[in-house]
């Protein structure tokens, strides 16, 4: 027998760590996606989208955004809850 024994004999070293690693997720089969328009489709789709947009935003700035800040205004009056100007030991 030899002084220096076969590392398989020996206890693992202090500084090992185990890792553990999760088995592999399931793995999901789609469809492929679908090509994409053809240039005529999309010519002719282009203005009906462009009509949405304007439709949605056109809304929300005319009709939205006006009565929040008008409602903004009446919360926090004409000054809009900024202090301006005066001495700040004063307020305490």
């Amino acid at each position: 027998m030899s002084i220096i024994s076969p590392g398989w004999e020996t206890a693992p070293p202090a500084t090992a760590h185990v890792v553990v690693v999760p088995p592999p997720g399931p793995v999901y089969v789609a469809p492929p996606p679908p090509p994409p328009l053809p240039l005529g489709i999309r010519i002719i789709y282009a203005p009906f989208y462009a009509a949405g947009l304007a439709l949605r935003y056109g809304v929300y700035y005319l009709v939205f955004v006006p009565v929040e800040v008008f409602g903004r205004a009446l919360s926090y009056g004409v000054e809009g809850g900024v202090d301006h100007g005066g001495d700040p030991q004063q307020q305490n």
